[in-house]
């Protein structure tokens, strides 16, 4: 790839990053993207995924979104989630696992770069460094890191499931109505009216609330 496109790629990334990262995220993300070409976006929350990386083929570099949740870190940490996916895709080829060894290590050495740097707050600084020992696919599954960036939301001020009261009636999708049960390690046994069973994740997001 030359240097232009390089350039334009930053640029591009600087302009639709500007609201969502700091100047010390920046810099950090920057010196990324300065050996590993990427153009990335903010795009609206998707209830399936907080970023993607894709890589294309016909342009020569990656593409990765993130959600704009309104939560500053949760956005930097799923940014460094997917640009570890670029990483590790242009370092190791096609055939490398989505998730694998190289993936983990990669990940962990940004968020350990981000420790380092104090972008996270303190109160954050020891879910984070847990991921970084331990790399999980999705953060989702990780209920306590959900629940610390939770008190940093802005805008999806929705609770999650592990948030609510033993007993309570809820909705995922405002259809389907289940009530919080045990907890399951990162699940919930929760029920319908019918006493069909589910196993809902903790940091899933409410829908609706029946008192």
């Amino acid at each position: 790839m030359n240097d232009a496109l390089r350039q334009r790629l930053l640029a591009a990334t600087r302009h639709r990053l500007e609201s969502y990262l700091n100047e010390a995220e920046w810099a950090m993300v920057a010196e990324i993207l300065s050996t590993t070409p990427c153009l990335v976006s903010a795009v609206r929350a998707r209830s399936t995924k907080h970023g993607d990386h894709r890589w294309r083929t016909a342009e020569g570099y990656s593409e990765v979104t993130v959600n704009a949740s309104g939560n500053q870190y949760q956005f930097f940490f799923t940014l460094l989630h997917e640009l570890a996916h670029a990483v590790t895709f242009q370092t190791f080829g096609l055939r490398v696992a989505a998730h694998g060894r190289e993936w983990r290590q990669t990940f962990s050495n940004l968020l350990k770069q981000a420790l380092t740097a104090e972008l996270f707050p303190e109160d954050l600084r020891s879910h984070v460094a847990r991921q970084a020992a331990a790399p999980h696919a999705s953060s989702s599954r990780d209920t306590s890191l959900q629940l610390a960036f939770r008190k940093y939301d802005t805008l999806n001020l929705r609770p999650l499931v592990a948030e609510l009261a033993h007993g309570v009636l809820f909705s995922l999708d405002g259809k389907l109505i289940l009530r919080r049960g045990e907890k399951l390690r990162t699940r919930f046994h929760c029920l319908t009216p019918a006493g069909q069973a589910y196993r809902v994740p903790g940091t899933a997001r409410v829908h609706t609330l029946y008192h």
